[in-house]
């Protein structure tokens, strides 16, 4: 076996083979980031550390203040890493050679690693490649009706249900950040938590990683795992949320444009979850893929402990990911994915679909005789100088990644355009030699390596910071790629006004494909209206880790865009973006190189109002004031050493635990239904209305609008089947009310339907039978009051007719 020997560091390789690197482009991108800034001087870190802000990019003060946070943070020295392990090799091997090892997936091992020892582990024999792990970001009244869930939790003589599904025997899993357990939403009504399984993953003071576990015996000791957002608090709610009783909302303004007084009224609270009665595990801290894999695994653990300790239910689980990346190939075989696969065949995975659909952080191109080249420019939406604020600054930050079909080679450049001269070349940055990458850099501050590029005349006059550019074939796709890593601030002086702009460069070879991901943070693709450039486009802003085979892809579309808030005004959205009935405009989507279009499905993502983390309504008030807090929340409850807000929010991290909730209440229904049932029902009973049809870009959509209703109709069908075993024990009629006098009875796995209506007083009113599990009921001409509907000798229901 090779005794670890240590690499060049960085994306410079005197003569090594881009065949034989064991290192990604972004892991070696990091190793370098993670060198430069231990090597900069106090003074330069804060513009490096930029890239690293990714909440809100264009307020200044938000970004400085992050920036200063982030200086007084050590800087990781330790991380986790994907190992693929080379053929004729174990997990043993890894561990023999001193590698920390947590967890193995067929051949892919989850290790801890020293930043400074990762170049060294690459190169052992028994590592085919190795892949740092990467950040993820985080990406209900009216969405319950609009789906039918109210009457699915209740039974409601609406709809006519017998037996009410609300998840119980069901683990609804959730990896996320910002999550307060003891909101009144997780709380049984005697003040228990409901959250019986919760894992703190973090990196300590030392960079280590490690975890706490907490479950009813010590739950009191965790209050938040960060007071910084409320996304996990948010996301579980909507999920399975279940506080139904009293709460204080404001009734709005008489004139909605005069300020008034708020007037306080008390209701009962309408923003509970989808599955209010399944129980809770929750995986909560740092957002590195490496850490969802360990919580991921913590939760599917706790899963199997309960089907072997409690014989009562067969406890299916469901994972909500409201996370995701645009870094990566969009590719099921890199490791993660392949990850995510093999956990999607232990229970339901859904991950939301992302909220880059307004971005065009996504390039594609089919070479052709005559017609091999393409260029675009590096668009800074993030940050751009501002001359009413002159601490503003245009910065460009973050990397581009240039996908080939195959292992056939491109040739890329970065290039810098002169926007004066009419956008020509005013320098071009290749990779020199045989090197795998180059960079190109304005100063000695950023230079790591002899052969990186110092100090060029123009560059300077363009930009301060570096430009990377590097290529290699991808072991885990066998795709040959490249990436532009840049991190540039404008040149006040001599580029003030983006005179000089950074693009790239790409000839390949008729016949081959390309595809380009941006990473989404500050930075798109964009042909500046300029002849002769190509448009960035929105078709590829799905997340990476969404493309999976085994996992549900969600997007989003609206089903509310104003709100009341405390203070009694009305907030609202604007714009088609955010039309009731409309695709959301931020729902991220695409079609794969291996032609799958996602997300799946489309569910209620826009205006979601649900819980909100104690401890971060504590720092708002503090900092903001209780005017502002009244006016970013839409509900409340005061209790002795709390007060558990509501709030409304928008993303596809929101139509992601509906689903989640949704399908957990499928599996209360049919326990055995799996991934591939679940997208079956999903598909065949989406809704295509003219919202959907009607929209230019069908491929947003997926299957069209998620129905949780008639998906779980689908689902008891289901448990019918030949080798599924039907619960004999509950009554499985559903009516659901189609029209003002219409109703559809429903009874799974009937072969025929035969249904009589009595009045009170058992006079038989009405005959109608059919083949089938459905059948029409027509209340039309008849006088209103309570009837009983009997299908097939045994199924009851009482409703009353208006």
């Amino acid at each position: 076996m090779k005794q670890p020997s240590l690499l060049f560091s960085l994306l410079v390789m005197a003569a090594a083979p881009a065949f034989s690197q064991s290192l990604d482009l972004r892991s070696l991108s990091e190793i370098r980031q993670y060198k430069l800034m231990k090597a900069l001087p106090e003074s330069s870190k804060a513009k490096r550390m930029m890239r690293q802000i990714s909440e809100n990019p264009r307020n200044d003060k938000q970004a400085f203040d992050a920036v200063a946070q982030l200086q007084d943070n050590a800087i990781p020295e330790t991380t986790i890493a994907f190992i693929r392990i080379a053929e004729g090799f174990t997990a043993d091997d890894l561990s023999a050679n001193g590698i920390e090892i947590r967890s193995v997936y067929g051949d892919i091992a989850i290790a801890k690693v020293r930043m400074d020892e990762a170049e060294a582990i690459a190169d052992i024999e028994c590592v085919k490649h190795l892949q740092l792990q990467r950040q993820l970001y985080t990406n209900m009244d009216i969405a319950r009706a609009e789906q039918g869930v109210d009457l699915i939790h209740h039974g409601s003589s609406e709809a006519g249900l017998t037996v009410p599904y609300t998840g119980k025997g069901v683990i609804t899993g959730i990896v996320d950040q910002g999550v307060d357990p003891h909101h009144i939403n997780f709380r049984y009504s005697d003040g228990q938590s409901r959250i019986e399984a919760l894992w703190h993953w973090r990196m300590n003071t030392q960079g280590q990683p490690v975890s706490n576990f907490y479950n009813y015996t010590n739950i009191g000791d965790f209050i938040t795992d960060t007071e910084q957002t409320y996304h996990g608090t948010h996301t579980l709610g909507i999920m399975s949320g279940s506080y139904n009783g009293p709460v204080t909302v404001a009734k709005p303004w008489a004139d909605p444009t005069v300020r008034e007084p708020a007037t306080y009224i008390t209701e009962n609270c309408k923003y509970y979850g989808v599955a209010p009665q399944a129980s809770i595990a929750v995986s909560c801290g740092d957002l590195q893929d490496g850490f969802i894999a360990y919580g991921m695994e913590d939760i599917l653990n706790f899963a199997e402990w309960m089907r072997e300790n409690d014989t009562r239910y067969k406890w299916p689980l469901v994972w909500n990911l409201s996370l995701g990346s645009n870094q990566g190939p969009h590719d099921k075989r890199t490791m993660l994915n392949t990850v995510l696969n093999m956990l999607g065949t232990k229970g339901i995975i859904c991950i939301s679909a992302g909220n880059e659909g307004d971005l065009k952080i996504a390039l594609k191109k089919t070479f052709a005789e005559g017609d091999t080249r393409v260029k675009t420019m590096i668009y800074p939406y993030g940050y751009q100088y501002d001359p009413s604020k002159p601490e503003s600054f245009t910065a460009r930050q973050g990397s581009i990644a240039i996908y080939s079909d195959d292992d056939t080679p491109f040739e890329l450049q970065a290039v810098i355009y002169n926007k004066k001269r009419g956008y020509r070349e005013a320098k071009r940055m290749p990779v020199i030699g045989d090197n795998i990458g180059t960079y190109y850099c304005s100063s000695k501050d950023y230079q790591m390596e002899d052969t990186d590029v110092v100090g060029d005349a123009t560059f300077c006059k363009a930009f301060d910071g570096y430009v990377g550019v590097g290529r290699l074939v991808d072991t885990e796709t066998g795709r040959y790629y490249g990436m532009v890593d840049y991190s540039v601030i404008n040149n006040k002086e001599t580029n003030l006004n983006d005179d000089y702009v950074l693009g790239f460069e790409v000839i390949g070879k008729p016949g081959h494909k390309i595809e380009c991901y941006g990473d989404a943070q500050n930075t798109w693709m964009d042909n500046y209206g300029v002849e002769g450039f190509t448009d960035g486009s929105t078709d590829g802003s799905i997340s990476d880790i969404a493309v999976a085979d085994n996992v549900i892809a969600v997007g989003s579309y609206n089903t509310r865009n104003q709100w009341t808030c405390l203070d009694g005004g009305t907030a609202h959205y604007e714009g088609d973006a955010f039309k009731v009935g409309g695709i959301s405009g931020f729902s991220s989507y695409g079609t794969l190189s291996d032609g799958r279009e996602l997300p799946l499905v489309c569910a209620p993502g826009s205006a979601i109002i649900s819980s909100v983390s104690y401890p971060f309504a504590k720092i708002v008030k503090q900092e903001y004031g209780e005017e502002y807090l009244n006016f970013m929340c839409q509900a409340k409850l005061v209790e002795e050493k709390r007060v558990n807000y509501w709030k409304q929010e928008v993303g596809t991290s929101m139509s992601t635990p509906f689903v989640a909730g949704s399908i957990a209440l499928w599996l209360e229904a049919n326990p055995d239904l799996d991934v591939n049932d679940v997208k079956e029902i999903i598909r065949k009973t989406a809704v295509r209305d003219d919202d959907v049809n009607n929209t230019k870009e069908q491929k947003r959509w997926g299957a069209g609008k998620f129905n949780a209703l008639a998906g779980l109709k689908e689902a008891i069908r289901m448990s019918g089947i030949p080798g599924i075993t039907t619960d004999t024990n509950n009554d499985r009629l559903i009516l659901t009310r189609e029209g003002d006098r219409l109703y559809k009875a429903f009874v799974g796995n009937a072969d025929k339907m035969d249904a009589r209506v009595y009045t009170v007083d058992g006079r038989l009113v009405m005959h109608r039978s059919g083949a089938g599990d459905e059948l029409d009921i027509d209340f039309t001409g008849m006088n209103t009051g309570i009837y009983i509907i009997n299908v097939n000798g045994h199924h009851n229901s009482r409703i009353i007719v208006k």
